[in-house]
């Protein structure tokens, strides 16, 4: 799969979890030395691409999704603002057709572009966890 299809496939199992009213914007792209680990910028892009979940953003949300490496060390993706109600916490199987289950499919599907340390890939979902953010709530003057 060449590096713009790959990409599209992560942006589009990733906007399930933002509401449509979210832009996706900035977009860095990295390689990674396969000796050291180090990864090194390549270049950056505005994206232009939107949530795709119908469900209201949560303002000052944190959705943290934890899931299992092959190496059995954890990986945790951090999304911001996107529609889980706070102080909430599920678990697999997530329901099917929502945004978290089509999310963590796609992150321990072979398409995946997302590794963790020592190129370690996620193969199982753990828990999806969802509270107030304090660096948001910081930004906007609330703590």
């Amino acid at each position: 799969m060449d590096s713009v299809d790959a990409l599209t496939a992560f942006v589009d199992a990733w906007a399930e979890m933002l509401h449509s009213s979210t832009t996706i914007g900035l977009c860095e792209i990295y390689t990674v030395d396969a000796d050291t680990g180090e990864g090194t910028f390549i270049f950056g892009f505005d994206l232009a691409a939107a949530g795709a979940a119908s469900f209201p953003a949560v303002e000052l949300s944190m959705a943290i999704l934890t899931m299992k490496l092959i190496n059995g060390r954890l990986y945790r993706d951090t999304t911001m603002e996107g529609f889980t109600p706070v102080n909430t916490k599920l678990y697999p199987p997530f329901l099917a057709g929502t945004g978290v289950a089509i999310y963590s499919a796609y992150l321990s599907s072979a398409d995946s572009i997302v590794y963790g340390r020592g190129n370690s890939y996620p193969f199982a979902a753990i828990s999806l966890t969802a509270k107030t953010s304090d660096a948001l709530r910081n930004r906007e003057g609330l703590s």
